[in-house]
């Protein structure tokens, strides 16, 4: 290697072998050897590149740092704790033991830590560094407290998911105001929750199911502002919902397998929490009078007459709505570039056209693009099918300003799945829920960092043997 050389790029090149025993680029600052088929251990050298502030080496067959997906074995080498630039470190899902270098933890300028499914132990350290903000340790053997040190300050996310962690929930973890990510699920936690909230004004996510946890919910986890999917499940919680939950706008709400009593508050008696509540046998819906096959039946009092009347929740829309395709539309509200082209043609409204709406807004998510882009004949849907078909690289068509390597093949399948759902025959374009499935088979909070990934034919068969489908559906068109 060149003595000067400061950035070193070598990503997807199909390179093999193992990485040269002797590091002499001592002013490196950025190295990638990503997406490779090398081999063998970490050199010890690495230790001396006090430069290095970015080291990706994931989707390789190593077996020692930043080496993702692999199934790498042995411990982390001690000389990685000597690199004090150090800014990503990822080792995630390989067979790494043991403990980590104590070296690494208090790494000056480390922001990003990622372990997660390895065999690691030992207990966290009350120190670890002041910039660190993303930490992932789920799927290990890490053991022991939850830290209480003042230097995990700026912290934002905290994966701790599936490991041995015991005794109680700190009250000093609810004074880190940066964090929106708090999983603990599926530890060794026990006693009651902190009633005394510091500062969880930014928190959005809080999983802490399958633990022992037990004594009432506060009421104070009903005035986290941008709380939005909560899982205290399969833990040993008594007493009431909090009504204060009421003015929470959950997007996924898990309670069930607890020892919970009372009414449901009023706000979460509806369809999306169907399942948060299941195995209280203690909990009770307010004014339920019966349930049927097509419903349930509830007392309501009137004003102000106070006549009790029995009102029904009608589970099937069909009761109520027209036939699918008999719908009738004077106007359709939007805008060119998100409305399906076939709609100018029939002015028919269905379930395809909406498809078509939400796959140009994947689009603009992914590419960084208007859905108005191009020439006055064009859109953005247009421009992507175009690429696809002229077999130019996904990655040329990416938003540059968002896009990292180790979230690319994210990146890759949410861009193709938004050509899908713009394609110009509507019978191409997948269901929303084949378009559910993709998106949560990539991503769920609650189960971040645990999640099988399984085979990508799993979860997308429609977007096997794309290159030829988007050929096919549209040579006429595009």
């Amino acid at each position: 290697m060149m003595k000067n050389l400061s950035v070193l790029y070598l990503f997807k090149n199909e390179l093999s072998g193992e990485i040269p025993r002797a590091v002499e680029a001592l002013n490196l600052v950025e190295l990638d050897l990503s997406d490779n088929n090398l081999t063998g251990t970490i050199p010890d050298d690495f230790g001396k590149l006090q430069k290095l502030s970015l080291l990706k080496l994931f989707y390789n067959q190593l077996s020692g740092v930043a080496a993702f997906d692999n199934n790498l074995n042995g411990e982390l080498p001690e000389s990685l704790g000597n690199c004090s630039s150090l800014l990503i470190v990822s080792v995630s899902r390989n067979a790494f033991s043991g403990n980590i270098p104590v070296g690494l933890w208090t790494a000056f300028n480390l922001t990003y830590l990622t372990l997660s499914d390895n065999l690691f132990m030992g207990e966290l350290p009350n120190e670890v560094s002041g910039n660190l903000s993303r930490l992932e340790i789920s799927n290990n053997k890490f053991s022991g407290k939850i830290p209480t040190g003042a230097s995990w300050r700026n912290l934002v996310v905290f994966n701790a998911s599936n490991n041995l962690f015991s005794g109680t929930i700190p009250q000093e973890l609810t004074a880190l105001s940066r964090l929106t990510t708090l999983l603990l699920d599926r530890n060794q936690l026990s006693g009651s929750l902190p009633f005394d909230i510091v500062s969880w004004k930014s928190l959005t996510t809080l999983n802490m199911s399958r633990n022992q946890l037990s004594g009432q919910i506060p009421e104070e986890f009903g005035s986290l502002p941008n709380l939005l999917e909560l899982d205290f499940s399969e833990n040993q919680f008594t007493g009431q919902i909090p009504p204060q939950f009421n003015s929470l706008k959950f997007t996924f709400l898990n309670l069930s397998s607890n020892h919970l009593t009372g009414e449901i508050p009023i706000s979460l008696e509806n369809a999306a929490y169907n399942n948060s509540f299941l195995n209280n046998p203690g909990l009770a819906e307010p004014n339920l009078v019966g349930s049927g096959g097509s419903g349930k039946v509830y007392r309501v009092a009137t004003h102000p007459s106070g006549l009790v009347v029995a009102v029904k929740r009608i589970c099937n829309d069909k009761k109520l709505l027209v036939k699918k395709g008999e719908a009738m539309v004077s106007v359709v509200a939007g805008s060119f570039g998100y409305i399906a082209p076939e709609y100018a043609q029939t002015a028919r409204v269905n379930e395809k056209i909406d498809v078509y709406s939400f796959g140009v807004v994947l689009l603009e998510l992914t590419t960084g693009k208007e859905a108005t882009f191009g020439d006055e004949n064009t859109s953005l849907a247009d421009w992507a099918w175009r690429q696809m078909k002229e077999g130019r690289p996904i990655v040329d068509a990416l938003d540059k300003e968002i896009m990292e390597s180790s979230y690319l093949h994210e990146m890759s399948i949410v861009f193709q799945l938004g050509v899908k759902c713009t394609s110009k025959l509507p019978s191409a374009r997948p269901s929303m829920r084949e378009v559910l499935q993709v998106l949560l088979h990539y991503s769920h909070p609650l189960v971040y960092g645990v999640k099988d990934m399984g085979r990508d034919g799993d979860a997308i068969p429609f977007l096997l043997n794309s290159k030829h489908g988007y050929a096919s559906d549209s040579d006429e068109n595009v």
